[in-house]
Order: structure tokens, then C-alpha cells, then sequence
């Protein structure tokens, strides 16, 4: 004969954090424009908060917010106020960055968009008679 039985239960709360790498893609690749005629370009960033977003231009000088680059909508929208060749012809870089909770590692994104800038055209020249 068997005598009577117990059951017994247990409950447990488990916490799950999933965390999604960055990932940056730039909104236009190539933008073709003339010397002083301003540009826009937004990196479309994304994966877990928070993300900090960084731009560089292609000598590697990080792009800090002045009179000529503007940046806003949390550093996602960079405008470039008035072109010139010297300053901006090339590939402009954005970095999007997040910490990882667990492990506390830098995890990197990075975009990349070519800006051609023109010289400003010329007015025609007058009519000589």
C-alpha cells in the first residue's frame, strides 16, 4: 500500500534582456550638390537603447555641431549649412553605438554616404553688342 503523496510546486520569475546590436544606414549614399547649396543627411539608426551617434568626415575628424554642421533629431540628422569643396567633398561616416548591459562591450555600427560637392555655377555671362 502506498501511502499519500505530496505535491509541491515552485514558481521562479527569470528576467530576460535581449539587446539588439546597432545598425546605421544613411538615408542617401550619394548626394551630388553645389558649393553653398546646404545638404541634409539623416542616418537612420536603430537596435537596443541607448544609441549615441557620431559623425566623421573622411579625414577622420569627428564632425562637432558649429556654424557650418548642424545637428539634430539626437545627432541623427546632420546638415551641412554651406558647402565647399575643400571642406566636405568626399564620404562623411556616421557611428552608431551602443553598450551592451551583460558584458558591458562597445557594440559599432557604421554608415557611409559620398558627398560630391560642384562649384557653384556661374551666372551667363552678359551680351556684348
Amino acid at each position: 500500500n502506498i501511502g499519500p503523496r505530496t505535491l509541491r510546486s515552485a514558481t521562479a520569475t527569470v528576467q530576460l534582456t535581449v539587446q539588439d546590436p546597432p545598425q546605421a544606414v544613411m538615408s542617401n549614399t550619394s548626394i551630388t550638390t553645389r558649393e553653398g547649396n546646404p545638404v541634409h543627411i539623416e542616418c537612420l539608426a536603430s537596435g537596443s537603447k541607448p544609441l549615441t551617434i557620431t559623425w566623421f568626415r573622411h579625414n577622420g575628424h569627428r564632425i562637432l555641431a558649429n556654424s557650418h554642421y548642424v545637428l539634430s533629431n539626437n545627432n541623427s540628422l546632420l546638415t551641412i549649412v554651406e558647402p565647399s569643396f575643400n571642406r566636405d567633398h568626399g564620404e562623411v561616416l556616421c557611428v552608431v553605438e551602443n553598450k551592451a548591459i551583460l558584458n558591458r562591450a562597445l557594440q559599432r555600427a557604421v554608415a557611409e554616404a559620398t558627398i560630391i560637392v560642384q562649384a557653384p555655377r556661374c551666372p551667363p555671362a552678359p551680351l556684348i553688342e
